[in-house]
């Protein structure tokens, strides 16, 4: 198989996304591929942007940080792009990243309060889980450039129906939780007990429906750089109802036990995200762990040829089935189909 070849599937997606001005970098993080796959993957189907379209800004911005007194932030607000982007242009003109001074005690917990702040865990809560101060957390997260929210959003507090998957015992429950599966993950951040749900913006109707419904409205999503919305939700209750079940960081993932007349609905959810149909070769492709798709094979194998299904794996925490047969991919959709 040539370069390039076994990522022939994602072409249609990569072409997608780079023509709505994400980069090949970007686009390489979402996949956890390298930058130089999706470049040789996408060659000859788009035509390649300048490597930074904000080059010609980078006098205007240097004077607006140094002259005027206007942080990374808030020139990346007014030119509405992303704070990396203004870092990297005042770095080749000479402005450094300002470094904490407690950077010696902390460092190791830097990579925490990032991912425990993106995943919508406040100042405060991330100072208590890590017994620092507030204020210690907030220069750590701008001498790492994380975008800092709005006073008015880091403060909004958010019931949830915590009880809601308490039992699995019907189709609509079983649906929601192949979606949850599909888009979420279980995180435990020195005792934070949460669980967050991600998605692209151009998809997230997909999800719209289980956000309702465990928060009522749809509020508290954040919008990273990369165009992906995340929603956390902080529940020990529901954390550990969808441990039980098996959820887990992506790659730790497992399948459900469900009743078995559930199961199709469950795959109705879950497939709403995490599968796609190839063309012209009109191959079927479904993602997860290597133990969630290892259940699964075993499971379709009750309605497809288990010969059919293979797993292949792309990388050490990528993983996918592959159904080929024009007949078994028409049996899978027919049994999802609750």
């Amino acid at each position: 198989m040539g370069k390039g070849m076994k990522y022939e599937h994602f072409k249609g997606e990569w072409k997608e996304l780079y023509e709505s001005k994400k980069s090949f970098s970007q686009i390489a993080k979402l996949y956890k591929v390298d930058a130089k796959t999706v470049n040789r993957t996408l060659a000859g189907l788009v035509e390649i942007r300048p490597k930074s379209e904000w080059t010609k800004y980078a006098d205007e911005w240097y004077d607006l940080h140094v002259n005027k007194n206007m942080t990374k932030t808030e020139i990346a607000k007014e030119y509405k792009c992303s704070i990396h982007v203004v870092s990297r242009a005042l770095e080749k003109k000479g402005i450094k990243r300002k470094r904490v001074a407690s950077k010696r005690l902390y460092d190791h917990l830097a990579p925490e309060f990032a991912e425990m702040y993106k995943a919508g865990s406040s100042l405060a809560e991330i100072g208590e889980a890590h017994n620092v101060h507030a204020q210690t957390v907030l220069e750590y997260l701008n001498a790492d450039d994380v975008e800092i929210r709005e006073l008015s959003e880091a403060r909004r507090e958010y019931d949830i129906n915590e009880h809601y998957f308490d039992a699995i015992d019907n189709e609509e429950k079983a649906y929601l939780l192949g979606l949850l599966f599909a888009t979420g993950s279980a995180l435990e951040l020195h005792n934070a007990y949460c669980f967050q749900v991600t998605i692209h913006t151009n998809k997230k109707h997909i999800i719209l429906p289980l956000i309702l419904l465990l928060r009522g409205k749809d509020e508290g999503g954040y919008v990273d750089t990369d165009s992906i919305i995340r929603y956390r939700f902080s529940s020990r209750h529901l954390y550990e109802t969808l441990r039980s079940y098996g959820m887990n960081i992506k790659s730790r993932m497992k399948l459900p036990n469900l009743d078995s007349n559930l199961y199709r609905a469950f795959y109705a959810g879950y497939m709403k995200d995490k599968s796609y149909i190839t063309k012209p070769n009109n191959q079927l492709y479904i993602t997860g762990s290597k133990s969630f798709l290892t259940s699964t094979r075993e499971l379709f194998s009750q309605v497809v040829p288990e010969n059919n299904i293979k797993i292949h794996t792309v990388s050490e925490n990528e993983h996918h089935i592959a159904i080929s047969d024009n007949e078994c991919i028409q049996r899978i959709q027919e049994w999802i189909q609750y």
